[in-house]
């Protein structure tokens, strides 16, 4: 119960607004995953990895939790030989780099979750233009997104 009230807390005050930050983004992810460890007996093991100059950045809202879900359902993902889940987001230069990364093979062409998969990559273009990438590793067990990296700046009130 307490992992669900972390997660409706980082989730539902967000629902309207068109940008996030790295942090906002990297909590629900954690309370999701959290969620999903209660109902399938701990698993999947996960790491989420922030730099620290990455914390504040602006990423959009409900990029990086469809391709963890997805990583999550797609099925093989509750074994032991298939975790762990890694996320890792980092500032490089200009860009925010945000890598997902299974061994469930979770990314694969014609798999199963193509749709989110083509979704994000979608959103990203429609968000971004061509100053964002988004690539499935030669392997298809994880996805590499890269987009323009800006610094959320102090709230605004």
């Amino acid at each position: 119960l307490d992992d669900l009230i972390v997660y409706l807390r980082a989730a539902l005050p967000h629902l309207k607004e068109s940008t996030s930050t790295v942090a906002k983004e990297s909590e629900l992810a954690t309370a999701y995953l959290n969620i999903q460890r209660l109902r399938r007996g701990g698993r999947p093991a996960f790491r989420i990895d922030v730099g620290t100059d990455a914390h504040d950045a602006r990423m959009p809202p409900m990029l990086l939790l469809p391709l963890i879900a997805h990583a999550v359902s797609d099925g093989s993902i509750g074994t032991p030989a298939i975790d762990p889940l890694t996320i890792r987001i980092e500032v490089a230069g200009l860009v925010l780099r945000v890598t997902v990364r299974t061994r469930s093979g979770a990314f694969r062409a014609g798999g199963p979750g193509g749709e989110v998969v083509d979704g994000v990559r979608e959103r990203l273009r429609g968000l971004y233009a061509d100053t964002a990438q988004f690539a499935v590793d030669a392997d298809e067990n994880g996805i590499t997104m890269e987009l323009p990296h800006e610094h959320a700046g102090p709230p605004q009130g």
